[in-house]
């Protein structure tokens, strides 16, 4: 079964309907959200969003963010190809720029208007607005490759 990773912002509202529509039509999906242990800066520390970079930094070095890198970071090597669920924050776009640079199939997906376009998005191999366009883009890589 071809593993799909997505990247997302726990924002994005979408993120549940894509997963459950790439589960079925037959992709394995890596979802974070679902992860017994899904991680969220507030279990190392309440106050992160007030850090200064010093702080930002420093917090990488915890266990449980440690833990948490490995466990996606291991899904990125695992999977075939990712979607990028747009808008998306820094984690989400440096995760699709790994797959782009990996050359891996990478996926943008913008439902709704961001607040600009983005340039770098012609990196990745298709863009589409909707979820059908994701799954028919999916279906022609992985058919191709057959």
């Amino acid at each position: 079964m071809t593993r799909i990773y997505v990247a997302s912002s726990w924002k994005h509202e979408s993120h549940d309907e894509v997963v459950k529509a790439l589960t079925d039509a037959d992709y394995s999906v890596y979802d974070y959200r679902a992860q017994a242990e899904s991680f969220q800066w507030a279990q190392i520390d309440k106050n992160f969003a007030k850090f200064d970079a010093k702080q930002q930094l420093g917090i990488l070095e915890n266990p449980i963010a440690q833990r948490a890198f490995v466990k996606d970071y291991t899904a990125m090597h695992e999977a075939e190809a990712c979607v990028l669920l747009a808008p998306s924050g820094t984690s989400a776009n440096m995760e699709a720029g790994w797959f782009i640079g990996q050359h891996k199939p990478t996926i943008v997906f913008l439902p709704k208007p961001a607040k600009l376009p983005e340039l770098i998005y012609l990196a990745a191999d298709n863009r589409c607005t909707t979820i059908m366009g994701i799954i028919r883009e999916l279906n022609q890589i992985f058919e191709l490759r057959k």
